[in-house]
């Protein structure tokens, strides 16, 4: 990170204002592109908001053990949480 903020003052340091004044107005559509750093925020905490708030039902618990006994019927139930066995 520290090469990029000295890569950066450098450049604002020796070039031109009217080349910076160019490459802000070359760059300056993006601005219009996805929410800005404020809106960004605020969705953010209130993903997390949610999301913890919610922890119990976001978060499933494990409720079913798996077994490879040879007297295991070997049939599949709808109510099992099979992704947890990878």
């Amino acid at each position: 990170m520290g090469q990029i903020l000295e890569s950066l003052k450098k450049h604002y340091a020796d070039t031109p204002q009217e080349v910076l004044d160019k490459e802000w107005e070359e760059l300056a559509y993006l601005n219009d592109i996805g929410p800005d750093v404020f809106e960004y925020a605020e969705e953010m905490k209130e993903y997390i908001e949610f999301v913890c708030s919610s922890a119990s039902t976001v978060y499933r618990r494990q409720s079913h053990t798996y077994s490879f006994d040879p007297s295991d019927d070997g049939a599949i139930h709808n109510e099992s949480d099979y992704d947890y066995a990878a």
